[in-house]
């Protein structure tokens, strides 16, 4: 964006991310963003385009957390060979604090194993 000519900040959120209910991995990454974008809001003082977002990785529709173990990474490589597939999910909120409007969206990007490509739905 520097090289674009756009002047920017970088400022995060002090949300804790275990603290949001929402086991759906379709749906958390885009809560994640629009409490990220709450939480920012009232640290902007002039007008600008706050930009916020989140990823999650599912597998078999289940909401894949950070690792805690050694033994949970294990499982999940195994279960990786045995061929399923994670998917990752990511979201973004583009909000205008001049003049309130704002965008969301979010893509699904899942790995081919067979083609060891990664295709966005």
């Amino acid at each position: 964006m520097e090289k674009a000519g756009y002047v920017f900040d970088v400022v995060t959120s002090d949300l804790d991310e275990k603290a949001i209910e929402e086991n759906d991995p379709y749906q958390r990454p885009l809560l994640l963003a629009r409490v990220k974008m709450e939480a920012l809001i009232p640290q902007i003082n002039e007008p600008a385009i706050l930009i916020t977002c989140d990823e999650v990785v599912a597998c078999g529709g289940k909401l894949l957390e950070k690792p805690q173990s050694k033994e949970e990474v294990r499982e999940r490589l195994e279960d990786y060979s045995n061929g399923a597939i994670p998917e990752a999910i990511t979201a973004i909120v583009v909000f205008n604090t001049k003049t309130k409007k704002q965008f969301e969206d979010y893509l699904l990007k899942k790995l081919n194993k067979k083609h060891n490509k990664c295709y966005q739905y």
